[in-house]
């Protein structure tokens, strides 16, 4: 029973493995599209930025440094979410929860990959076009 048991716990880790990667695989490469907050609170207008997921490591930028605030760090996707871990340094003057970092909600469709946010009743969107490999 014991045996069956560490079989089926070893089989089942595998398989999630094998998803994370085929999700990673399926999203790694170049994007260029927008950044958009929508809040109660007030109006941001898109913002054009470029993404660069690479193996387990982003990089990118946008027109106003800091909304949203990318800079490089590390990433991972499985399922419907995709985790950004922040590796940068920022500096105190501006709002942090604009910075690329933590849980996204996503869906990929084709070159497509939309990623978003809810933060209480603020919404960050990414909309990103796939545009290398």
């Amino acid at each position: 029973m014991r045996k069956a048991i560490f079989l089926a716990m070893v089989l089942f880790t595998g398989l999630l493995a094998c998803n994370k990667e085929k999700f990673e695989e399926q999203i790694k490469g170049s994007y260029k599209g927008t950044f958009q907050r929508v809040s109660p609170t007030g109006f941001y207008p898109p913002q054009q930025i470029t993404l660069h997921l690479n193996d387990n490591s982003f990089s990118g930028e946008s027109t106003n440094a800091r909304q949203p605030a990318i800079c490089h760090g590390s990433w991972e996707a499985g399922g419907s979410n995709i985790n950004f871990k922040n590796g940068c340094v920022w500096t105190a003057d501006f709002d942090w929860t604009l910075i690329l970092e933590g849980d996204f909600e996503y869906e990929l469709n084709g070159t497509h990959l939309r990623m978003w946010k809810a933060i209480g009743e603020i919404i960050d969107t990414y909309e990103l076009e796939k545009v290398h490999q």
